[in-house]
This record gives C-alpha cells, sequence and structure tokens, in this order.
C-alpha cells in the first residue's frame, strides 16, 4: 500500500538502514482525492454502489440514484479537503485512526 502511494507521489521513501516512508509539507497540502486515486483508480466515483458492470442511468441498480449522491458528495469531499485535514484531528487527539 504504501509503494503504491509512493508511485502515485501522496508520499515518499528513501532506503537503507534509516530508511522509511516520509510526507512532506507540500504532500500534505494534496487533496485527499490523491490518495484514493492512487489506490482505487480514477474510475473510482463512477462505478455501481453495488458493483454491477452493467448499471448505468438507463439500466439503473436498486440504489442507483441514492448512492449517486452519496458518491458525489464523497467525491467533492476528497477534492475539498487536503492530508493535512486529515492530520490535524489526529494530532490533537480529537480523532484516532485505530485498525
Amino acid at each position: 500500500m504504501l509503494q503504491i502511494l509512493v508511485k502515485g507521489q501522496v508520499i515518499n521513501s528513501s532506503k537503507g538502514p534509516t530508511g522509511g516512508f516520509y510526507i512532506t509539507a507540500k504532500q500534505k497540502a494534496q487533496p485527499i482525492i490523491n490518495i484514493v486515486e492512487a489506490i482505487d483508480g480514477e474510475n473510482v466515483f463512477n462505478q455501481c454502489g453495488l458493483g454491477l458492470s452493467k448499471c448505468s442511468a438507463t439500466h439503473p441498480c436498486p440504489i442507483h440514484d441514492d448512492y449517486k449522491v452519496v458518491r458525489e458528495l464523497f467525491e467533492n469531499m476528497c477534492r475539498q479537503k487536503k492530508i493535512n485535514d486529515l492530520c490535524e484531528p489526529v494530532n490533537s487527539g480529537l480523532a484516532y485512526l485505530l485498525g
């Protein structure tokens, strides 16, 4: 996953015994959409909510219209929010990233 983000220039990596992964201030200013597109591809916001290949406006799946609204809201949020917007609440203890 991290290598995918490096390839998408979302984060950086350095080799060697003290190497690892890191993110620059400039990269923190990137929109979240860069993470989503690096991992899921550019068409992620065009896909059916049920994963059906033949879903369309003319032949919609049962959740097509509802999912389209949610998908558009999520895409807009990903384009507006920056990676740094994810960091601030975690660093201040207002949000958590637990796996």
